[in-house]
């Protein structure tokens, strides 16, 4: 999904997130496939890791050990179909082979660029925090219910539920302006100080990618730094 430098509030009144969520707005299309690379891919730009873990106003959710030799920071959006791709298909092999080893620490954040992607990320922050990534996962396996169908509040609201939200909650949550507020500033200011242009967005110790890449092409990435840091 190409990120817009230019953001709106998508929520104004007590109402009107459920009611955006019924926009039919359609973002990128499902990951294209890519051929098994012979060496990893060059980043596009390289950052201060000091600033990219730089806490912000919402608390990062992560994965793994924070004192882990690589840091994955992830920016994605969760109506984001290359997001969906990579989340649902790169991520449970990294989980395998370099988070659950000890060898990577992964970030997700959050952009809200659209109304039912902001109205999802909202949600996640709702829901109970030990059940953060069961429902982003949830979400993006069934991002075509809540994210591209007509009607976006019901499944979305049926999965909140799944989640440990009742109706209220819900409601709530989708109508609280402090949190909109704050995932718009966060957002803002990714697309500022690393200037962000697409989700996903993956940066590796510092090292700046761009979209859904690959287990082959994650591993050669994570390899080299490990390398690196053993240097």
């Amino acid at each position: 999904m190409i990120v817009s430098g230019k953001r709106k509030a998508v929520f104004s009144l007590a109402l009107a997130a459920l009611a955006a969520m019924l926009i039919g707005f359609r973002p990128g299309a499902a990951a294209a496939q890519y051929s098994a690379p012979a060496q990893a891919p060059k980043p596009v730009a390289t950052v201060s890791r000091a600033a990219l873990l730089r806490p912000g106003e919402l608390k990062d959710m992560s994965e793994g050990q924070p004192n882990a030799p690589v840091t994955i920071v992830e920016y994605a959006a969760l109506s984001c179909g290359h997001c969906a791709d990579f989340y649902l298909h790169t991520m449970p092999q990294l989980r395998e082979k370099y988070i659950k080893t000890g060898k990577l620490y992964y970030i997700l954040r959050e952009l809200t660029v659209e109304p039912r992607g902001t109205a999802a990320s909202m949600l996640t922050r709702c829901v109970p925090e030990d059940r953060f990534f069961s429902f982003v996962q949830l979400l993006f396996e069934k991002q075509e219910e809540w994210a591209f169908s007509p009607d976006g509040k019901t499944p979305m609201m049926r999965f909140a539920k799944m989640a440990g939200l009742d109706e209220k909650e819900f409601n709530a949550c989708l109508t609280n302006q402090k949190l909109l507020d704050q995932f718009q500033r966060a957002g803002e200011q990714a697309m500022k100080d690393f200037n962000i242009r697409v989700t996903p967005t993956i940066f590796v110790n510092g090292q700046k990618y761009e979209g859904a890449l690959t287990f082959r092409e994650m591993s050669l990435i994570i390899d080299k730094a490990l390398a690196e840091e053993k240097k």
